[in-house]
C-alpha cells in the first residue's frame, strides 16, 4: 500500500470566487480568477503537504492559459495574460472569441482544469520552468526530445505533460531528480493514468493520440484539439483514481 497524497474533493475555484463563480461558465471563472490576486489554486489544493517555503512545487498540470492563448493564436488573435491583469482582455470579450458552441473540448477541459485532478507537486520548485517554450536546436530545428532536458533556464515544453513525465523518469534514472522508486511516486501522485496498461516505465507514457510523448508544437494540424481529448481523458482518469484512494483511506 501506497500513501496517497490528499486533496480536498470540493471545488476550491467556486470557493475562491464565491459569488462570482458561475457553474456553466468555466472560462469566465478562470478570467476572474487570474483577476483576483491570492493564493494559487494549486497551492489551495495542496497546502496541507507545502511548507509556506516550498508554494513553487505546487503546480497545475494543463495548463489552462497555454491551451487558450493557443487557440487565440490560431484564430489570428494574439493576446497574453497580462492583457487579463489590464482589463484589457475580458471574460466577456475571451467568451466572444472562443464560444462554447465552437470550441466545447475547451470549455469541458476548462471546468475540469480547476478540480483537484489537475494539481500536483513538482519534485523541485524550478520545474515550474516546464511552462515555458522549449530551446529549439538551431542546427535541425527539433524541439524537446527523448535526450533533452528542459530543466533549463531557457525553455520547457509547454506545461505538456507526457514530456514532462518523460524528462522525469529520465531525470530520475540519472540521478537528477530524488524520486525514490518510480512505482511508489506515481502511485503516491495517482498518476498510474499516464502510463498504458498503469506500468510506471519511460516507453509506456501515454502520449496524445496519433503523437508521441515528445513535445509537439501546437500549431501542428490536428495536435490542439488531439491534446484537449487528452486532457480531458487523464483528469477524468485521476479523479477517480483519487476518489478509490480517498475511499481506502488515501492508500491504493
Amino acid at each position: 500500500m501506497v500513501d496517497v497524497i490528499s486533496m480536498p474533493s470540493a471545488n476550491l475555484m467556486a470557493s475562491y470566487l464565491g459569488k462570482e463563480y458561475q457553474p456553466n461558465r468555466p472560462l469566465s471563472n478562470w478570467v476572474r480568477y487570474w483577476q483576483h490576486p491570492g493564493y494559487e489554486i494549486d497551492y489551495l489544493y495542496l497546502k496541507e503537504h507545502l511548507g509556506s517555503d516550498e508554494k513553487g512545487r505546487a503546480d497545475i498540470m494543463f495548463s489552462p492559459w497555454m491551451i487558450i492563448r493557443e487557440l487565440l493564436s490560431l484564430r489570428g488573435e494574439r493576446w497574453y495574460k497580462n492583457d487579463i491583469y489590464r482589463g484589457k482582455l475580458t471574460a466577456e470579450m475571451l467568451e466572444g472569441l472562443l464560444p462554447q458552441e465552437e470550441y466545447p473540448l475547451l470549455h469541458m477541459f476548462l471546468g475540469l482544469a480547476y478540480t483537484r485532478a489537475n494539481m500536483w507537486i513538482l519534485p523541485e520548485g524550478w520545474m515550474q520552468h516546464r511552462g515555458l517554450y522549449p530551446l529549439v536546436d538551431c542546427c535541425n530545428g527539433d524541439g524537446l526530445g527523448r535526450k533533452t532536458r528542459f530543466a533549463s533556464d531557457w525553455g520547457g515544453c509547454c506545461d505538456q505533460m507526457p514530456p514532462t513525465l518523460a524528462d522525469l523518469m529520465l531525470g530520475a534514472e540519472q540521478g537528477k531528480y530524488a524520486l525514490g522508486d518510480l512505482e511508489s511516486w506515481a502511485k503516491r501522485n495517482c498518476l498510474e493514468c499516464f502510463f498504458e496498461g498503469g506500468e510506471i516505465e519511460f516507453h509506456h507514457i501515454k502520449g496524445v493520440s496519433g503523437f508521441d510523448e515528445r513535445f509537439h508544437p501546437f500549431h501542428v494540424p490536428g495536435f490542439l484539439d488531439a491534446y484537449l481529448q487528452y486532457a480531458i481523458d487523464r483528469l477524468e482518469e485521476r479523479e477517480q483514481l483519487l476518489k478509490n484512494a480517498e475511499a481506502n483511506g488515501w492508500k491504493l
